[in-house]
């Protein structure tokens, strides 16, 4: 819900000439109708430390590795996909042998 309240100033802020970039301080005047002046201010405040730019670009990069665990379930249910693996392994399951069972390594 913020980062959606911040792209929003973002655009509000590029469409009226003002360029963004890192300095989020230029955002002040930008806020969301539904929030007050203080808070808004507050996590402009935040949104510039160093602290909080590391860990935005830290999970940028993670969000776009493509190797790690990929959730593999999909839209079936736990029994379901429970079944599925006791019908490929011809054993029946753990609850956490299931769980990594879909949630294998991908990649």
């Amino acid at each position: 819900m913020l980062s959606r309240a911040r792209n929003g100033a973002i655009a509000m802020a590029t469409r009226k000439g003002l360029q963004v970039g890192d300095d989020t301080y230029v955002l002040h005047d930008f806020k969301p109708a539904w929030m007050r002046i203080e808070p808004w201010k507050e996590l402009c405040e935040i949104w510039n430390t160093p602290e909080w730019k590391e860990k935005c670009h830290r999970n940028k990069e993670n969000k776009n590795n493509s190797t790690g665990g990929k959730q593999t379930l999909g839209s079936q249910t736990f029994v379901t996909a429970k079944l599925k693996v006791v019908k490929d392994i011809k054993r029946s399951l753990l609850v956490h042998i299931t769980y990594t069972w879909q949630n294998r390594l991908v990649g």
